[in-house]
């Protein structure tokens, strides 16, 4: 611009927010486990499941439920578990 330019502010408004972002469940308050054809969550009762095997397929996705019946081979799974208040629990759990 030329040497006369000129800027000129009215009305700011700085927002802070520190409830953005991803926040952790306290991994000691959820607990995963699975046992003869059933996986059990015990710490979080409302949200949303997603158990996916190790070469990334999905092999379950839904409701939290205490116990969900799933048919799963010997192996490595990860769990993420997304709650109603947006907080994400993630672990992995074995099958033999």
């Amino acid at each position: 611009g030329a040497n006369n330019d000129e800027v000129l502010i009215d009305d700011i408004s700085l927002i802070y927010n520190s409830g953005v972002g991803v926040q952790q469940l306290n991994a000691s308050k959820v607990n995963i486990m699975y046992s003869n054809g059933e996986l059990s969550v015990s710490g979080v009762t409302e949200g949303t499941a997603r158990i996916y095997a190790m070469n990334g397929g999905i092999m379950y996705e839904g409701n939290i439920t205490p116990k969900l019946s799933l048919s799963l081979a010997s192996g490595i799974y990860f769990a993420h578990i997304l709650d109603c208040q947006g907080r994400i629990f993630a672990s992995k759990f074995a099958v033999n």
